[in-house]
C-alpha cells in the first residue's frame, strides 16, 4: 500500500466519480480505476459501490477513509519536515505549465535522480515570480520568460496530429489543415490544459464546418475510438504515452494554432546549481 494509492482513494471517495477525480489529479482514468482494484485486492474487500458512471463508499469504505485521512495527515506533517529539511539540502523544484510534458518527463527524471519534487500548476499566473519567490527553480512553461535574471531555452515543439484508422478515406494524406473540407468530424480528448487552452478559440470557429465531439472521459474516448471511422487528434509527446490503438495513421496538422513552443526556464544565480537537472530535463525531452 502506498500513499499514492492513498491520496487516490480520497480523491475518488470524495468526488464519488473515478472521472473527476483522474482530473483533478492529473492521472489517466483507466490508471486511476487500476489503481483502486489494487486497494480493493490489498484489503480483500470491495470499498465502492458502483451506479451506473457513479461510484460511493459503502460501510467498508466509508472504515477506511477514516484511517486514510489519519495517515496522510500524519504524511503531511511528515512532508512539511522534510521539506524544510530538503530546501537546506538541495531538493529541486520543477513546475510544469502543461500535463503533457509533465506525463512525459517526469518519469524519465525519477529513473535517474529522486532530487526533485514536481507539479503542474493552471495558467495564467505570474510565472517570472515563481522562480524570483523560489516557489520553483526549473518551470516549464509555454513561452520565452523575459527577465534580465531569467534564461529562458526552447524545449519542446508541440504539434498536433490527426489519427485516423488505417483504411480510413484521409489515411493517404501526407498534411492537412483542420480546416479541411474534407474532414467532417474530430473527437477530442480535453484536459484543459495550457495547450488545450489556446487551441479552444480554434475548435470553436470550426463548430459550424466540423462536427466536434470534446469528452473528458478517457474511457468513453477510448471506446469510442474502437470506431475505425473515428477521426481524433494526438501530438508529438502524448503519442509516446497514450495508446489510442495499434496502426492508426498520425496526419500532421499545419494549423500555426495546433503548436506550442515549451521553454525550460530558470534564475541565471540558479545555473551552476541546477546545470545537472536541465540537462537531465533537456535530454528527457527528446522525443
Amino acid at each position: 500500500m502506498e500513499l499514492t494509492q492513498l491520496k487516490q482513494f480520497k480523491a475518488v471517495a470524495r468526488k464519488n466519480s473515478i472521472s473527476l477525480a483522474a482530473k483533478e489529479l492529473h492521472i489517466s482514468q483507466p490508471a486511476l480505476s487500476t489503481a483502486i482494484k489494487k486497494l480493493e485486492q490489498e484489503f480483500d474487500l470491495p470499498l465502492f459501490d458502483h451506479a451506473g458512471n457513479k461510484i460511493q463508499l459503502n460501510e467498508a469504505g466509508k472504515i477506511a477513509l477514516k484511517y486514510v485521512n489519519t495517515i496522510l495527515e500524519q504524511s503531511d506533517e511528515m512532508k512539511n519536515e522534510l521539506d524544510r529539511y530538503a530546501r537546506r539540502n538541495g531538493k529541486i523544484r520543477l513546475g510544469f505549465c502543461d500535463q503533457g510534458p509533465m506525463w512525459y518527463c517526469v518519469p524519465k527524471l525519477f529513473m535517474v535522480s529522486d532530487r526533485l519534487d514536481y507539479e503542474y500548476y493552471t495558467m495564467p499566473v505570474d510565472e517570472c515570480g515563481f522562480l524570483r519567490s523560489g516557489r520553483y527553480h526549473i518551470l516549464v512553461s509555454s513561452r520565452h520568460l523575459d527577465g534580465a535574471d531569467i534564461i529562458s531555452q526552447p524545449l519542446i515543439l508541440e504539434r498536433k496530429y490527426l489519427s485516423v484508422a488505417p483504411g480510413h478515406p484521409l489515411s493517404k494524406e501526407k498534411s492537412l489543415s483542420a480546416k479541411d473540407p474534407k474532414i467532417h468530424a474530430i473527437l477530442l480528448f480535453v484536459l484543459h490544459g495550457t495547450f488545450d487552452r489556446q487551441q479552444a478559440p480554434f475548435w470553436d470557429a470550426l463548430k459550424d464546418q466540423i462536427t466536434i465531439t470534446e469528452t473528458t472521459d478517457y474511457f468513453l474516448f477510448s471506446q469510442m475510438l474502437k470506431n475505425p471511422e473515428i477521426v481524433t487528434t494526438t501530438t508529438e509527446i502524448v503519442r509516446h504515452y497514450r495508446n489510442d490503438g495499434a496502426d492508426r495513421v498520425l496526419i500532421p496538422l499545419t494549423d500555426p494554432e495546433l503548436t506550442i513552443h515549451y521553454h525550460i526556464s530558470y534564475l541565471k544565480s540558479e545555473k551552476k546549481r541546477l546545470k545537472e537537472m536541465i540537462t537531465l530535463i533537456q535530454h528527457s525531452a527528446v522525443l
